[in-house]
């Protein structure tokens, strides 16, 4: 990957960086060792990342040993003089510890993330990592083969084709024109001796920095990381001069082109920049800030403007280092138009930025605007750390501390005159041009899914398409909750959350290195470190969700059937689980959020399954044992309890087969489940918990009950008005919250309205007042037209967004069917949305809201 920050990026750390610095006194240190740590304090959260930069990257490579740098980040997690690779994996993942690493350009950095209590833990494991690995030689060609796949996968991108084509050209002559990934030429001849230099070389405490950053106090801090990390001597140093700069300016400007199978041209065109060390850096950065930073920057309006809008897609890149810097623009043209006229509009464009510059609102608009939002992802400590590795490897924590300053004293004929200077210079123009001169077009075959139910009542559903080579597979298990045994909640999800962890023919490791060997991503259970991605988590069902590419297809399947078909539920692993659920169930205890939603969904589903808690409780977690797990997966995983969903380039015909074959011997069928009518829910006085939190969440809602077939659509709209509505109320026009919105969920005949808001004590009645007020408003008034065709677009563009992925297809084709919708309700409710009138919203609004009749959780 290249060492260049994207201008989000770059503003990111810097906004961040000063914001961290100036609130939590960030310090920085040099070991004895010559390792430089910065540490900064942040106390949101009981979290600390440590993000430790090693200085070597491709830019210390040559054509003999190109790719070295990231074999080396992948050896380094085989093992060590201390640990073999199971031990690190164990661990890592007993401790909760997040363990990755990344290369480019001028560095490689390595970050681990881990609760506060087990903070030494993940520094013993890193610098062990850093400083001790062994480089197995038995694990050499497995990671060779990984490398390769991670090769072939980055080809397949015609937009990584565009970007390498002209890095080759743009930097050639330096080790900037190699891939970062090297070539599958470079990697099959890459030895064991070339990864061990490279590895004694520049793997040495005076060559690298560190970021930590976290709920820890400083001294203390200090004193581990020299306990760990300064142990280890400093060495020398090769003299070879490195991040040389690029190929001389061309005279005039430069044309390259090459040809590939696409529909329209990719263009790259670069010019020189001022280096870090230039007076016109933070000229020059504003004013690339600028070039695309919005619907009416210069460059966006000139590409992507007017009535037939030569551009799909335009962005600026200020590829920046120490001896040099480089402009970069990205262009999608439209189907068409050549990359001649392309050109011509960015030279008019450059002609009139030299003339007229900027405002000042328009630079304190952008500035402002990045670092607010900065601020708001500060709180991911390790993709902070990540994200300034590549100033600890060009500069220094400083430089990134006061690049907001620096960039607020530009003024706007600072950043005319630099665009008069730099911008009228001769560029480089790469581009990928579509194939036609042999005027022959590989046809796709049409579009078409299969639903088949096999004799032992498996459904499959296969949709085949020639759009993409990902290999996408969803498992759905029905009835998730009202499956489970009375006493045992949560050991659905416990027991999913075993399956990668070992089956009767695989270990734990071997798993996860058979995922690694396809590049594949296997996801069995909701990840809480990632927030509002758990919308498919639910009572209703469970999932499996699988990821590779055609050619891994036969060997993804086979794995997934080993998971589901024989599940080891080793007796070493189940504890280990057990604790990590625990410890999350009591974190969950402390969030006012959470305390609340999980109130909520008890007292309004108290007779339902619906009612009960995904991941259970601590006592039915703590009870669980390796038999209860092998009883309950017997049932829950049988036949006519799963339906599988594939969306795949591959012949369903084929598909079928293979999944009939690996899925036959799976266990008799599960009987059906007793219908539990559904109960309208009883309004009562709000369930209040006082927790002593700042922010306090309610939850407000409802069921309803005898929904009809044909009034689903119009629920939804009607629900993506209420929503819009009272959002833009509570929090856009009085600031009551940051979010708030509602939401509606459906199970056949029956389902439930639900809103939620997250607001200060003092705010809670108003709140109140204010969701009842706008049910009451939806159920009596008539909503414009206009906003219910707003809502429609907006209800769609967000579910196609959902969708965007194969995986989402697939999760959403196996959702219908559980649902009794049919998988081809994937299509057809676009229709239906589209169909749903003024009318229509008006009459379900009346039917189903309910009037007043709600049931009230508030956890302050």
């Amino acid at each position: 990957m290249m060492v260049y920050l994207r201008l989000g990026i770059v503003l990111w750390m810097a906004g961040v960086g000063a914001a961290l610095a100036s609130e939590s006194g960030g310090r920085t240190v040099t070991l004895d060792n010559g390792l430089e740590i910065t540490l900064i304090e942040y106390h949101a959260n009981p979290m600390i990342a440590c993000v430790a930069v090693v200085k070597t990257g491709l830019a210390d490579e040559t054509p003999a040993n190109n790719g070295v740098s990231h074999m080396l980040e992948h050896l380094l997690f085989n093992g060590t003089k201390q640990r073999t690779q199971d031990q690190l994996y164990s661990e890592t993942d007993f401790y909760g510890i997040y363990n990755n690493a990344h290369t480019d350009d001028l560095y490689t950095n390595f970050m681990v993330l881990a609760p506060a209590e087990f903070v030494e833990k993940a520094l013993d494991v890193q610098s062990d990592m850093l400083f001790n690995s062994t480089l197995p030689p038995e694990k050499l060609e497995k990671e060779r083969g990984i490398v390769i796949e991670e090769i072939g996968k980055d080809n397949d991108r015609i937009e990584s084709l565009a970007n390498r084509y002209f890095r080759r050209i743009y930097y050639r002559g330096t080790p900037h024109a190699m891939p970062v990934l090297g070539t599958v030429t470079s990697i099959t001849h890459l030895t064991r001796d070339q990864i061990l230099d490279h590895y004694k070389t520049f793997y040495v405490p005076n060559n690298m920095a560190a970021v930590v950053i976290g709920d820890f106090k400083t001294e203390p801090m200090l004193d581990l990381l020299k306990k760990y990390f300064g142990r280890y001597a400093a060495k020398d140093l090769p003299s070879s001069p490195r991040m040389r700069a690029a190929a001389s300016a061309p005279k005039r400007d430069e044309w390259h082109v090459q040809l590939a199978k696409t529909g329209r041209s990719y263009l790259r065109l670069g010019l020189p920049a001022p280096a870090m060390a230039d007076p016109d850096f933070y000229p020059f950065y504003m004013l690339s800030a600028w070039l695309t930073s919005g619907e009416n920057a210069p460059l966006t309006l000139a590409l992507k403007g007017g009535a037939k809008p030569p551009a799909l897609h335009v962005s600026s890149d200020y590829e920046f280092r120490k001896d040099s810097g480089t402009l970069r623009l990205s262009v999608s043209a439209a189907p068409g138009v050549s990359k001649q006229a392309i050109v011509e509009r960015i030279r008019a464009a450059f002609i009139e930025l030299g003339r007229d510059p900027v405002s000042a609102r328009e630079l304190r608009n952008l500035i402002t605007s990045i670092k607010t939002n900065d601020i708001f992802l500060s709180e991911k400590l390790h993709y902070y750390g990540m994200s300034l590795s590549p100033l600890l490897a060009m500069a220094s924590y400083q430089f990134a501390a006061e690049l907001t300053v620096n960039l607020e004293k530009v003024t706007p004929e600072d950043v005319r005159r630099v665009a008069a200077a730099y911008l009228p210079k001769p560029m480089v123009i790469t581009s990928i041009e579509p194939v036609e001169a042999s005027g022959e077009k590989a046809e796709k075959k049409p579009a078409k899914i299969v639903k088949q139910v096999f004799p032992n009542g498996l459904t499959l559903i296969v949709n085949e398409n020639q759009d993409s080579r990902v290999f996408a597979v969803h498992v759905l298990a029905k009835d998730r909750s009202a499956r489970e045994p009375q006493g045992q909640a949560g050991i659905a999800d416990l027991m999913h959350q075993m399956l990668p962890r070992g089956t009767r023919y695989r270990s734990k490791s071997e798993i996860a290195a058979a995922l690694q060997s396809m590049g594949a991503v296997l996801k069995v259970s909701d990840d809480p470190s990632i927030p509002y991605d758990d919308y498919y988590t639910t009572p209703a069902y469970s999932y499996i969700r699988f990821e590779t590419i055609d050619e891994f297809h036969e060997a993804g399947l086979e794995l997934l059937a080993d998971l589901i078909n024989h599940p080891a539920f080793d007796e070493a692993e189940l504890p280990k689980l057990k604790a990590q659920v625990i410890d999350l169930l009591r974190r969950n205890r402390e969030s006012a959020r959470e305390r609340a939603r999980e109130k909520f969904y008890t007292a309004l589903c108290a007779h339902l399954p619906e009612g009960k808690s995904v991941m259970g409780t601590e006592a039915t977690v703590t009870a669980a044992t390796r038999a209860d797990l092998e009883e309950f997966h017997k049932r829950y995983f049988a036949p006519n309890n799963l339906i599988i969903s594939i969306v795949t380039n591959l012949p369903a015909e084929k598909i079928i087969g293979q999944v009939q074959k690996l899925f036959d011997r799976l266990a008799q069928p599960l009987p059906p489940l007793d219908a539990r009518p559904c109960r309208v829910s009883q309004a009562t006085a709000p369930i209040v918990e006082k927790m002593g939190k700042e922010q306090s969440y309610l939850y407000l809602g409802a069921l309803i009950r005898d929904v009809a077939p044909g009034d689903r659509a119009a629920l939804e709209i009607m629900n993506a008005i209420l929503s819009a509505s009272m959002s833009f109320e509570l929090r856009e026009k009085k600031g009551l919250a940051y979010s708030v919105g509602t939401s509606i969920g459906l199970r056949g005949d029956w389902g439930w309205l639900i809103a939620s808001i997250g607001t200060r004590a003092k705010n809670l009645e108003a709140v109140r007042q204010g969701i009842g007020q706008h049910i009451e408003t939806l159920r009596t008034a008539v909503p414009a037209g206009k906003d219910v065709e707003k809502a429609v677009n907006a209800h769609i563009g967000r579910v196609l967004m959902r969708r965007l992925s194969r995986i989402s297809a697939a999760y959403y084709y196996g959702l219908y069917e559980f649902e009794g919708l049919g998988y081809d309700y994937y299509e057809r409710s676009l229709v239906e949305w589209r169909n749903v009138s003024k009318a229509d919203v008006e009459r379900v609004a009346m039917k189903y809201l309910p009037q007043g009749e709600y049931v009230t959780v508030i956890v302050e």
